[in-house]
């Protein structure tokens, strides 16, 4: 159902000269959904703005959704999304009446295969034009290897952080919900993608507007991009599995040095290190 609009509130804020920006022209976005894609995710993602809207009586937002081709996209739960347009309208600037102010990525499991050239230069043109990206979950995997967040701060699902930060040296991993770096933002995904739209609100629209979404999503308080995952362990499990996955473990266990020592420099899961690797 849609938001009840706050006449009353909101003609207070034209008294006041505290209308939302964003009132003049929407902000126009493509969301990029890739096979696979989290449903979760995506909807956490968008349905924000559409409470904005409903809320606030204007137009504050605008979105497509994009694809590879022009065929519907199945998510990860088996259920298929229409597609409005294609990279390759985007790039060629076939996309109707959208102006393309923010691009937004959702990914599969599967992201380590969804970077096809025809995906790599549409994302190096969009970035060459100014335009701001955000990566959704695992979408950040793509623009790590697009070479686009290298010295970048970012974030990624709790699930691929030790792979990351196996694969990527370039980019500054944070174990946090979302990362704001320039014209790139990531997000760990899932319902951190609703902390993400919701701080784009709030700089686009206003805090009151971004309150109000909040409380019709029955969201108590606004998250803070900063706030830690919610996976077993954060960052720390991470470290510790990417430790195992370079085998530290078994060349400690190989090395002959005297127990006193390896007392005292071991490379166990706790993060300390070892001399002799």
């Amino acid at each position: 159902m849609n938001a009840p609009a706050n006449i009353k509130a909101m003609r207070a804020m034209a008294q006041t000269g505290d209308m939302p920006p964003a009132a003049a022209r929407p902000l126009e976005i493509a969301v990029v959904v890739l096979p696979g894609f989290s449903h979760l995710a995506l909807h956490a993602y968008i349905e924000p703005f559409r409470i904005a809207n409903a809320f606030s009586q204007l137009p504050l937002f605008r979105w497509k959704i994009g694809g590879i081709d022009s065929r519907a996209v199945s998510g990860a739960n088996g259920l298929a999304i229409s597609v409005d347009v294609t990279i390759d309208d985007l790039i060629a600037g076939n996309c109707g009446d959208l102006r393309l102010d923010l691009l937004a990525i959702v990914a599969g499991e599967a992201v380590e295969k969804q970077l096809t050239p025809q995906l790599n230069t549409f994302l190096r043109y969009v970035a060459r034009r100014g335009v701001s990206i955000s990566a959704i979950g695992t979408a950040t995997w793509l623009l790590a290897r697009t070479g686009l967040l290298a010295d970048k701060r970012c974030t990624i699902h709790w699930s691929r952080l030790a792979a990351f930060s196996e694969v990527f040296r370039k980019p500054r991993i944070r174990d946090t919900l979302f990362v704001k770096d320039g014209q790139y933002s990531t997000c760990a995904g899932e319902l951190a993608a609703f902390d993400l739209a919701v701080d784009l609100i709030g700089s686009q629209a206003g805090s009151f507007i971004a309150q109000e979404v909040c409380r019709h999503a029955t969201v108590q308080g606004q998250r803070s991009g900063s706030n830690r995952q919610t996976g077993p362990s954060g960052l720390a499990s991470s470290v510790t599995s990417l430790l195992w996955r370079r085998g530290a473990w078994k060349r400690t266990l190989r090395c002959p040095c005297p127990w006193a020592r390896w007392r005292t420099s071991s490379a166990f899961p706790d993060g300390s290190s070892n001399a002799c690797l």
